[in-house]
């Protein structure tokens, strides 16, 4: 009679062999590299400083409330039968 193990105790009993095995792997790669440790057969470097930001884009000017509304409606005749999207950022419920 054969058992069969479902697959997560399997995938389980994989994770723990290689997580067991990780630390001596990488312990006798750096013994063997003069302290180094490597990934691969490339060593792994030191991290860089990070870069200063570019300067910010240049903004367009934003219209004023009072010409917005008629904006809005002037799109909407031009584009009859368009639908419109709002994109957020949040679930709105």
């Amino acid at each position: 009679m054969n058992k069969r193990f479902p697959a997560s105790i399997v995938g389980l009993l994989t994770l723990l062999a290689v997580a067991g095995h990780s630390g001596s792997m990488a312990g006798a790669a750096a013994a063997g590299n003069g302290g180094q440790p490597t990934l691969g057969r490339n060593p792994v470097l030191p991290p860089v400083p990070a870069e200063a930001a570019p300067k910010a884009s240049p903004r367009q000017q934003a219209p004023s409330a009072a010409g917005l509304s008629g904006l809005i409606v002037r799109y909407f005749e031009g584009h009859v039968g368009r639908r419109f999207y709002i994109q957020a950022d949040k679930p709105l419920y």
